[in-house]
């Protein structure tokens, strides 16, 4: 029954058979954003589709008290309709009125955290000192390693070894961050990657197995260029697949830099199985130098993707031992991918994962003085060179 707003006890027949809806977890989108003409458009809530059944119900909840508390109901009948507590919901209420720049990803449990000082960090004061003490290039070129025994140097009590790395990745991130730094070095440093996620993904005959993720990567920034489930297909193809799309989003979101197909990569490829495999594997080296590219060894996945950006994006926990072994019972797939999903909610999970990722860092990009090329413009340094990377042009 789709249900619209009308005048007078329509419209708290209405409100209350909405309220029954959500006890009852049967809500719809239409249903909700009828009650408001300034609801936002359903084309922002992409996100759901990304989301099981419950967690859906639990999404739309929210947002139900959240335009029913602007209507003027009380916070903690608000609060009640939304099934938290009232700070959370105080909470829910801030992000709701900072959407316009956020999203509405906050709605679900799911949706990617903002870009934050990782916990633990703002306690070790010894990164001013660092950053102080030493050239932001010197900085930005640094191994994690490197930089978590510079940390720990200083420090007279024994920090844990997550807690160090986040230091020393978010101490040389700035660094990279920094306006020399990033005019000289944006756009010219690319990784590809493979490994496995805390997803699961159910396929066609019943049989589960964990999402494994072609990564194309901007080094210097951490912008994710393509992050591609390989669902239906084998991993070379995937980053063939990965490649494509990483060019076709640098132009469309108009992010390359001027400059001929000059970018410096580093790769890491499946095993190939078949000839096209093979000619990927053999175009791979060409364009990038035998010694950049990691053929062979177990331990080779996920090397590049975990250092940059680190062990999780979002809520999607990067496990790169568990590659190509389908091993579903881990207890960390357990802790983080509990649903088994279907193909279409793997791609949306990981891609408002993505945006949640890229999002503060495009808009530093664009605040930046780097000569950016207009959306469309494909003679960029980074479109030239994903695109000699191709096997099929166009």
């Amino acid at each position: 029954m789709r249900l619209q707003a009308e005048d007078g006890d329509e419209q708290a027949a209405i409100r209350a058979e909405l309220e029954a809806r959500a006890v009852a977890g049967t809500l719809q989108l239409d249903a909700i954003l009828a009650l408001s003409p300034a609801a936002p458009s359903s084309s922002e809530f992409d996100f759901l589709s990304a989301l099981g059944p419950v967690q859906r119900q639990q999404a739309l909840r929210r947002l139900l008290a959240l335009l029913r508390n602007e209507e003027g109901l009380h916070v903690g009948d608000a609060s009640r309709l939304a099934d938290v507590s009232s700070p959370n919901f105080y909470r829910l209420r801030q992000l709701w009125r900072g959407r316009a720049k956020s999203g509405l990803g906050f709605l679900s449990g799911y949706a990617g955290r903002p870009t934050r000082q990782p916990r633990g960090v703002g306690a070790l004061g010894t990164l001013g000192k660092l950053a102080a003490e030493n050239s932001a290039f010197e900085l930005a070129d640094r191994s994690i390693r490197g930089l978590s025994k510079l940390i720990q140097e200083e420090q007279s009590a024994r920090i844990p070894a997550y807690t160090l790395d986040a230091a020393a990745r978010h101490l040389r991130q700035n660094a990279r961050n920094m306006p020399d730094v990033l005019a000289a070095r944006y756009g010219f440093r690319i990784l590809i990657d493979y490994c496995a996620v805390s997803l699961v993904a159910s396929g066609s005959d019943g049989s589960l197995k964990l999402v494994e993720i072609a990564w194309v990567i901007e080094e210097t920034t951490q912008l994710i260029l393509a992050a591609r489930p390989v669902l239906d297909v084998g991993g070379c193809v995937g980053q063939q697949r990965a490649t494509r799309a990483a060019r076709w989003y640098i132009g469309r979101c108009g992010l390359d830099v001027p400059g001929p197909p000059a970018a410096w990569i580093k790769a890491v490829v499946p095993d190939p199985v078949s000839p096209l495999d093979r000619h990927h594997v053999d175009r791979m080296v060409s364009v990038a130098g035998e010694e950049h590219v990691a053929t062979t060894g177990a331990r080779r996945f996920g090397r590049l993707v975990t250092d940059v950006i680190g062990p999780i994006l979002g809520r999607i926990k990067i496990i790169p031992r568990a590659t190509l072994s389908e091993n579903t019972s881990a207890a960390n797939v357990r802790a983080f991918g509990r649903d088994i999903l279907d193909h279409q909610s793997i791609r949306a999970r990981v891609a408002q994962s993505v945006i949640a990722h890229n999002r503060p860092i495009i808009d530093m990009l664009r605040d930046s003085r780097l000569p950016l090329l207009d959306a469309g413009d494909r003679t960029g340094t980074m479109t030239s060179t994903l695109n000699d990377l191709l096997l099929r042009k166009g």
